[in-house]
């Protein structure tokens, strides 16, 4: 415990002879004594550098070291947070890439279904034939596909070639070009050649 510093300043006591008139009502009232002052002082300043070891004050200190610590490891947590909340963004960005190419890959299977759907019902030589999307997804340049089943009776050399090779059709070396037309109509699920 802290013991308070009690000292009582002297009253100084001037012999009212030497002192004028005027001022004579002020030597009625109690004068501070400086030297007494600075004792106080210099004990109120060697008291105030103990504070710290006041157990009130030194738990003070120590609460706040503690929150510091705990502020340190939330830092760390909320770092190690957003590291992975970094992973999984871009898991979900993964995602949502395949998602699209998902997407797009049942996009061309579902045209090539229709196509293939419109080409088997085709009964003669008239009715149009449709063009299956090449493996990348892309249309048939127009007029490489033919447009009957009587072209694709007459389809050959270059032209014939560069749709097998588009389809990325495997066809055995020395077919003849009926039995490369065969391999394209079976692709575009033409039933009748």
């Amino acid at each position: 415990m802290l013991k308070a510093v009690t000292k009582c300043a002297p009253v100084l006591h001037l012999s009212t002879t030497t002192i004028p008139t005027g001022f004579r009502p002020y030597l009625r009232m109690a004068q501070p004594d400086f030297g007494v002052i600075g004792e106080c002082l210099k004990d109120l300043s060697v008291q105030v550098a103990l504070i710290k070891n006041h157990p009130a004050v030194n738990q003070g200190a120590q609460v706040l070291a503690a929150l510091q610590a705990m502020e340190g490891r939330l830092v760390a947590r909320i770092d190690q947070t957003n590291v992975r909340i970094d992973e999984v963004n871009g898991r979900v960005d993964q995602m949502n890439a395949r998602i699209d190419q998902l997407a797009q890959a049942q996009q061309i299977d579902d045209k090539k279904s229709l196509a293939r759907a419109l080409n088997s019902g085709a009964p003669n030589d008239e009715p149009r034939l449709y063009a299956l999307p090449l493996p990348n997804g892309d249309e048939v340049p127009e007029g490489q596909f033919p447009n009957t089943l009587r072209d694709l009776r007459e389809l050959e050399g270059v032209q014939l070639a560069w749709l097998l090779e588009a389809y990325k059709l495997d066809v055995p070396p020395g077919a003849s070009v009926y039995d490369r037309r065969g391999i394209l109509a079976m692709h575009c699920a033409i039933t009748t050649l």
